[in-house]
């Protein structure tokens, strides 16, 4: 059989999707990632076969959010799902998505949640479909209500089935985060989510990084986009580094590709700083995580058990940040400032009751069901068409 995974540019996007490609290409099944070009290396390091389409141009994408800052966090995700993801990137997409859809001739498509042009086409073209989420439950029922119009013009724009929003809050979907984070999702009172712990039975990378003392450990992560021009956070990083470098802790923060540490020097002397550790071994020795409530480090920290410092920056981050804060697994940090960020970091590392209660997280999801179970429901689904 062959299975099409497709997503937006991003990593946060595209790496929620590999441990499914890489379950079924095991299975012995024909595997294709599909995405914009800079999502190749990523898929080539997987051992994935990789079919690039267009997106928008990074002025294209400036211009239209130019001119928005004055709008709230919610006015902003809300303009990000309807005018942008679910309109002009799908759009961007579709011409060369189609011809790889229509060359290929996939059994099953698996989109990420944000990735619209798939849908579209597989909802005309009859090919069965299913979404990983890639973002918190309420996140991702406002994207199904705001995303309903603009897709459903898509498929009329294409000859398709009009299900007046019905086809998105019917899709299969998996999720990557536990219930004790996410509550009950609102996918549909017959269609939940079917948790998956992408990470069971995974070896953790190794590094030649190690703590250098017995001191507690505070990981600081912004993600890999957050410090490129486009976004603009870099004095953030500064911060973190101030804040962090009072404490009695060791201290390690990770760049991205984005922001050299060279340019973060010198820093205080117990905080170290690198472009890149895996991030799996350094939750698995952290007494708390500061970052950008990204799904990627939110997923490690479930998964490690760690107490959390959320700064969001963009997106969908505010939203994450404030269901962390809600479920008492970490501290949310809006009004950013050095005295801010090390106050919450002193307020975590001091709260046994939340380590309890992450770590009750983290058991969670070790017993939640691994990626062969979701590659046995794609399989599955193979035979609907």
């Amino acid at each position: 059989m062959r299975f099409l995974f497709t997503s937006i540019r991003g990593q946060g996007h595209t790496r929620p999707l590999l441990p499914f490609a890489n379950a079924m290409q095991a299975r012995g099944h024909d595997v294709l990632i599909a995405s914009p070009e800079d999502t190749r290396p990523l898929a080539e390091r997987a051992g994935i076969e990789f079919a690039p389409f267009d997106r928008m141009s990074d002025e294209n994408i400036q211009a239209h959010w130019a001119g928005r800052q004055h709008l709230g966090d919610d006015e902003m995700v809300r303009f990000g799902i309807r005018d942008m993801f679910a309109n002009r990137t799908a759009r961007t997409a579709l011409p060369k998505l189609r011809e790889t859809i229509v060359s290929w001739k996939p059994d099953v498509v698996v989109r990420d949640s944000a990735e619209f042009a798939a849908f579209a086409l597989s909802e005309t073209l009859g090919i069965p479909h299913a979404r990983v989420g890639v973002h918190n439950c309420e996140v991702e029922a406002t994207i199904m209500d705001l995303a309903s119009d603009p897709v459903e013009d898509l498929i009329a724009e294409l000859g398709g089935p009009q299900k007046k929003g019905a086809g998105l809050w019917s899709e299969p979907a998996f999720s990557t985060f536990p219930e004790g984070f996410d509550g009950k999702a609102r996918h549909g009172p017959d269609n939940p989510p079917f948790r998956v712990n992408l990470n069971e039975g995974a070896e953790v990378a190794e590094t030649d990084w190690a703590p250098k003392s017995e001191r507690p450990l505070v990981y600081i992560s912004f993600g890999t986009v957050a410090g490129g021009d486009m976004f603009g956070f870099q004095e953030v990083y500064k911060m973190a580094i101030e804040a962090a470098g009072a404490l009695d802790a060791e201290v390690l923060l990770t760049t991205g590709p984005n922001i050299q540490p060279e340019s973060l020097q010198p820093p205080p002397d117990n905080v170290e700083i690198r472009t890149f550790v895996p991030q799996a071994a350094v939750l698995q020795q952290a007494s708390v995580v500061m970052h950008h409530g990204g799904s990627g480090t939110l997923s490690g920290a479930f998964e490690a058990g760690v107490p959390m410092v959320v700064v969001p920056l963009f997106a969908d981050q505010p939203w994450n940040a404030t269901r962390v804060a809600e479920a008492g697994l970490g501290v949310s940090v809006t009004d950013r400032s050095v005295e801010n960020l090390r106050a919450a970091l002193r307020t975590v590392m001091a709260d046994d009751a939340m380590s309890k209660r992450c770590r009750r997280v983290a058991a969670e999801v070790a017993e939640l069901p691994g990626v062969n179970a979701a590659a046995d429901r794609l399989e599955s689904l193979a035979g609907t068409s």
